[in-house]
Protein backbone atom coordinates (compact mmCIF):
# COMPACT_ATOMS: atom_id res chain seq x y z
CA UNK A 1 0.00 0.00 0.00
CA UNK A 2 1.33 3.55 -0.78
CA UNK A 3 1.80 6.23 0.77
CA UNK A 4 -0.99 9.14 1.03
CA UNK A 5 -0.74 11.74 -2.04
CA UNK A 6 -2.91 14.97 -1.02
CA UNK A 7 -4.77 16.38 -4.22
CA UNK A 8 -4.42 20.06 -4.51
CA UNK A 9 -7.35 22.57 -3.06
CA UNK A 10 -9.00 24.71 -5.47
CA UNK A 11 -8.10 28.42 -3.98
CA UNK A 12 -10.63 30.27 -6.29
CA UNK A 13 -13.38 27.85 -4.62
CA UNK A 14 -12.04 28.23 -0.90
CA UNK A 15 -11.77 24.68 -0.27
CA UNK A 16 -10.95 22.76 2.76
CA UNK A 17 -10.24 19.13 3.59
CA UNK A 18 -12.48 17.63 6.15
CA UNK A 19 -12.16 13.76 7.05
CA UNK A 20 -14.98 11.51 7.18
CA UNK A 21 -13.70 8.63 9.78
CA UNK A 22 -15.79 5.41 8.81
CA UNK A 23 -17.61 3.49 10.45
CA UNK A 24 -15.79 0.21 12.85
CA UNK A 25 -14.21 -0.80 16.08
CA UNK A 26 -10.78 -2.59 15.53
CA UNK A 27 -7.55 -1.37 15.86
CA UNK A 28 -6.98 -0.13 12.20
CA UNK A 29 -8.79 3.05 11.25
CA UNK A 30 -10.22 4.27 7.83
CA UNK A 31 -10.62 7.66 6.49
CA UNK A 32 -11.51 9.37 3.46
CA UNK A 33 -10.70 12.87 2.76
CA UNK A 34 -12.98 15.03 0.83
CA UNK A 35 -12.69 18.57 -0.46
CA UNK A 36 -15.39 20.97 0.71
CA UNK A 37 -16.36 24.26 -0.23
CA UNK A 38 -16.77 26.78 2.63
CA UNK A 39 -19.45 28.42 0.64
CA UNK A 40 -21.44 25.36 0.95
CA UNK A 41 -21.43 25.70 4.80
CA UNK A 42 -19.67 22.02 5.11
CA UNK A 43 -20.88 20.25 8.09
CA UNK A 44 -17.94 19.03 10.43
CA UNK A 45 -16.53 18.91 13.86
CA UNK A 46 -13.08 20.71 14.68
CA UNK A 47 -10.39 18.69 16.92
CA UNK A 48 -8.56 20.82 19.12
CA UNK A 49 -5.70 18.10 20.55
CA UNK A 50 -1.65 18.42 21.83
CA UNK A 51 0.16 16.97 18.58
CA UNK A 52 2.27 15.18 20.90
CA UNK A 53 6.03 13.68 20.19
CA UNK A 54 6.27 13.87 16.09
CA UNK A 55 8.61 10.40 16.66
CA UNK A 56 5.78 8.51 18.11
CA UNK A 57 3.56 7.91 15.30
CA UNK A 58 0.98 5.56 13.59
CA UNK A 59 -0.26 5.03 10.55
CA UNK A 60 -4.10 5.12 9.30
CA UNK A 61 -5.87 4.44 5.80
CA UNK A 62 -6.81 7.10 4.00
CA UNK A 63 -8.62 6.40 0.55
CA UNK A 64 -6.85 3.06 0.41
CA UNK A 65 -3.44 5.05 1.26
CA UNK A 66 -1.02 5.09 4.29
CA UNK A 67 -1.15 8.19 6.21
CA UNK A 68 0.86 8.64 9.22
CA UNK A 69 0.01 10.55 12.07
CA UNK A 70 1.28 11.43 15.56
CA UNK A 71 -0.09 8.55 18.19
CA UNK A 72 -1.91 11.50 20.06
CA UNK A 73 -4.03 12.18 16.88
CA UNK A 74 -4.66 8.54 16.71
CA UNK A 75 -6.20 7.73 19.62
CA UNK A 76 -8.05 10.78 19.12
CA UNK A 77 -9.71 9.61 15.72
CA UNK A 78 -9.82 6.14 17.02
CA UNK A 79 -11.81 7.32 20.40
CA UNK A 80 -14.20 9.77 18.38
CA UNK A 81 -14.64 7.37 16.05
CA UNK A 82 -18.61 5.85 15.80
CA UNK A 83 -19.28 2.11 15.44
CA UNK A 84 -22.11 2.67 12.83
CA UNK A 85 -21.94 5.99 11.50
CA UNK A 86 -19.56 8.17 9.75
CA UNK A 87 -18.17 11.23 11.85
CA UNK A 88 -16.98 14.30 9.67
CA UNK A 89 -13.81 16.09 11.60
CA UNK A 90 -11.14 18.70 10.48
CA UNK A 91 -8.03 18.06 11.99
CA UNK A 92 -5.23 20.22 11.04
CA UNK A 93 -2.35 17.50 11.00
CA UNK A 94 -4.94 15.65 8.15
CA UNK A 95 -6.43 18.27 6.67
CA UNK A 96 -3.59 20.55 5.85
CA UNK A 97 -0.94 19.26 3.76
CA UNK A 98 2.13 19.77 6.17
CA UNK A 99 4.68 19.20 3.10
CA UNK A 100 3.67 22.00 1.26
CA UNK A 101 5.09 24.81 1.51
CA UNK A 102 3.23 27.22 -0.37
Amino acid sequence: MSNYTYSHLCEQDNEIRILDIVPGNGLEVHCEIKHARLSSNPHYEALSYCWGNPALTNTIICDGQHLAITDNLFLAIRQLRHPTEYRTIWADAVCINQEDVN
